[in-house]
Formats: structure tokens, sequence, C-alpha cells
């Protein structure tokens, strides 16, 4: 049997798609990175990282743009157990995915709130995130 997987051994990867100009990834004054914000203060005991997959301060429109993609694993060096919450359906189509990590699919946060409570958006991700633990967890 392994050692057990605690909280703190793992970091949550949250990748939204590009940068608003002059600003982080997921920063916590735009929309997005408050919702985020939310379901960090939600997951407490992990590391978390807010990131982009694309290094542009706009949507990726030509081949060169998208080929930067391929750096987000070279720049953010996720290690196995750790979590990779994709946020929207360009993320998730145009991420690769890094071998020994747990990848969670979750609406972009900022198009969420048409069919659902923010609440309710805040918590299905936590659980993701808390099931996807539990499975990399060694059952004794």
């Amino acid at each position: 049997m392994g050692k057990k997987l605690e909280k703190s051994e793992v970091c949550v990867f949250f990748v939204g798609i590009h940068h608003k100009p002059g600003k982080p990834a997921l920063c916590s004054s735009t929309i997005s990175g408050k919702r985020i914000d939310s379901i960090i203060g939600k997951l407490g005991g992990y590391k978390t990282v807010k990131t982009n997959l694309y290094p542009l301060e706009h949507l990726p429109k030509t081949e060169s743009d998208r080929l930067t993609a391929n750096s987000w694993s070279v720049i953010n060096n996720p290690k196995e157990g750790d979590i990779i919450v994709l946020l929207g359906g360009i993320v998730q189509k145009d991420f690769k995915r890094v071998k020994g990590c747990t990848h969670i699919n979750a609406a972009h946060p900022s198009l969420q709130f048409s069919s659902k409570r923010p609440s309710e958006y805040f918590d299905e991700i936590v659980k993701k995130i808390s099931k996807a633990t539990e499975a990399l967890t060694p059952k004794e």
C-alpha cells in the first residue's frame, strides 16, 4: 500500500484561456477570477495555482497563437497526483493532457450563471476535486 495522499500534497491548477490585458491569469479583479477565488476559498488545504492555457492577452486566432499552449506544462510543471481544472470548451479541447494528473472539465466561470446558481457551480467543482483526491488516495 502506498502512503495516503494529503490535500497539502496536491496542487490544483485552474486553467483559463488567456490573460486580460495587463492582468495575471484569472485575476481577482475579473468576474472569472472572483468566481475561482470563491472555489479556492471552499477547498481548504490544497495548494492552488491560477493559470491560463495561452500566454496571450487575446483569444488565440492563429496557428502560431495556438502553439503557445504547448508551453503550459513547462511553465507550470505539474507533478503526478496534481489536479488540473480546465475552464471552458476551448481550453478542454486544446489542452494537452498531463500524464499522472487528474483533469476536470468545468464550464467557464464567466458564462455559467445563466443556468445555475453560483453556489451550485462552486459546490460542483469542489466536489469533483475532492472526489479526484479520494481516487488518488490508496485504500487501506
